[in-house]
């Protein structure tokens, strides 16, 4: 039901769940990511009762944070090498700005190479 999301762009949307779960993956960390319906119209991932599930969260007394935030804050320490490369591949590749001004420091102020990225492929069509 991604296409029914309206109080966020939808490319953000998607860079924030994949780039928490990637994170939760890389620190171990248990994350549930849940739906109404899979199986029907919905689809995987349903946003649509986001915006008053945050509400009811608020309400409790939790402070929303992004999951950037919650990245940084398992990384904490930059010294973990094991988990640095890892974290920086998930900032530029779905951190938006954050992710650009990191690459801008690697390159411009720290003069490392510009990160490689897989070369796309125009995908094939059938022409039957």
């Amino acid at each position: 039901m991604l296409f029914g999301v309206t109080s966020i762009d939808r490319q953000t949307l998607i860079n924030n769940v994949v780039g928490l779960a990637k994170a939760a993956r890389v620190f171990d960390v248990p994350l549930v990511l849940s739906t109404v319906e899979t199986k029907s119209f919905s689809g995987d991932l349903d946003a649509r009762t986001h915006n008053a599930a945050m509400w009811r969260v608020e309400q409790a007394g939790a402070k929303p944070v992004t999951w950037i935030q919650v990245m940084l804050e398992w990384q904490r320490d930059w010294a973990q090498h094991e988990t640095y490369n890892a974290v920086m591949d998930i900032v530029k590749t779905h951190g938006g700005a954050y992710g650009m001004g990191v690459e801008y420091a690697y390159t411009m102020v720290h003069g490392a190479p510009q990160t490689k990225y897989p070369e796309w492929q125009v995908p094939v069509t059938d022409s039957h």
